[in-house]
């Protein structure tokens, strides 16, 4: 009645090669964006997540100390809208999220990159999962003369974060994991280039990029504006769904998926309200939101923040 319907098969317990794999994973280097220009290469982090231990069940087992089922909330491309996080998150708590994962792009763009980040830096005391997206590290460096809306807007968003604010930013990792599930603001392959996932290609290359542990089976991220499902054939080619707000998705085989969950601060399809994703691993279903908030007075504030007037725009119009 109106579901998409998926194979996808519950993983059992890690094992603890498995998990000794990702750990040695952690110190993988790769180039950051910022340190092109003078050839550094810096370490991208992996953090593998408390819930997914020897003696704890993965996501979708009943095993374990603890109680492993529960509804994550997923958000990304918050891009400095205080009024679309609000939003998201009075109704991810209505739907019943027991944690958040915030998948990067905090800021840039809109009027409210402190307050946001603030927002931000309390959800992970309270156990939220956040990580750095492109927009991160250009407001941690500015590129003066960047030809890009974000580039433009990057010297006077650095101008409004504290340094308490940029030295919790300079520590986000790039990546996380738990128990099956992987997080990343853009392609897990390559993570801090900032690949685009934007059809069943770059999919694919995402999913490659986690091929040395078979037991991750979903890739959630951002990055990219709309909303998108990815499910890997047995071919290993991914093919695209493009979801239906508000329709759960029941997945039940063993395939592996790339969810791309949508801009929450900055929807670009034509549709105002913001986006999220909500996942059940009690029922292995997932969700994608759109939320109505009042983006007319986001818009107002970008205006008033003296933020280019086309950012304005895309904010009342959603594109």
């Amino acid at each position: 009645q109106g579901h998409f319907v998926f194979m996808y098969l519950p993983l059992g317990r890690c094992s603890t090669m498995r998990q000794a794999a990702v750990g040695m994973a952690n110190a993988r280097s790769i180039r950051h964006p910022e340190d092109c220009d003078a050839g550094a290469v810096t370490t991208a982090k992996r953090v593998l997540d408390p819930a997914c231990s020897v003696k704890h069940a993965c996501l979708f087992s009943n095993e374990g100390a603890r109680r492993s089922f529960m509804k994550i909330a997923f958000l990304s491309d918050l891009h400095a809208n205080i009024h679309a996080l609000d939003a998201c998150l009075e109704h991810a708590h209505s739907q019943g999220a027991e944690r958040y994962a915030l998948l990067g792009d905090l800021v840039g763009y809109g009027a409210f990159p402190s307050q946001v980040i603030e927002r931000c830096m309390a959800l992970e005391r309270s156990g939220a999962i956040v990580i750095r997206g492109n927009h991160e590290s250009l407001a941690l460096k500015p590129q003066i003369g960047a030809g890009t809306w974000g580039g433009l807007t990057a010297p006077w968003t650095h101008d409004q974060l504290s340094v308490a604010q940029k030295t919790w930013i300079a520590a986000l990792p790039l990546e996380h994991r738990l128990g099956p599930l992987w997080m990343v603001h853009a392609s897990a392959n390559e993570p801090g280039l900032w690949h685009y996932v934007r059809d069943a290609e770059a999919a694919s290359q995402s999913l490659s990029g986690v091929n040395f542990d078979t037991t991750i089976r979903w890739i959630f991220s951002g990055h990219v504006h709309d909303q998108a499902l990815y499910v890997e054939t047995h071919r290993k080619q991914a093919i695209r769904f493009q979801p239906e707000p508000g329709v759960e998705l029941q997945m039940i085989g063993d395939r592996r998926h790339v969810a791309i969950v949508g801009s929450l601060g900055q929807p670009r399809d034509g549709d105002p309200r913001a986006c999220y994703a909500l996942l059940d691993t009690s029922k292995a279903t997932l969700i994608f939101w759109r939320v109505r908030y009042d983006h007319v007075a986001a818009a107002d504030a970008v205006r008033r923040a003296g933020l280019p007037e086309m950012l304005a725009q895309r904010l009342e119009l959603g594109r």
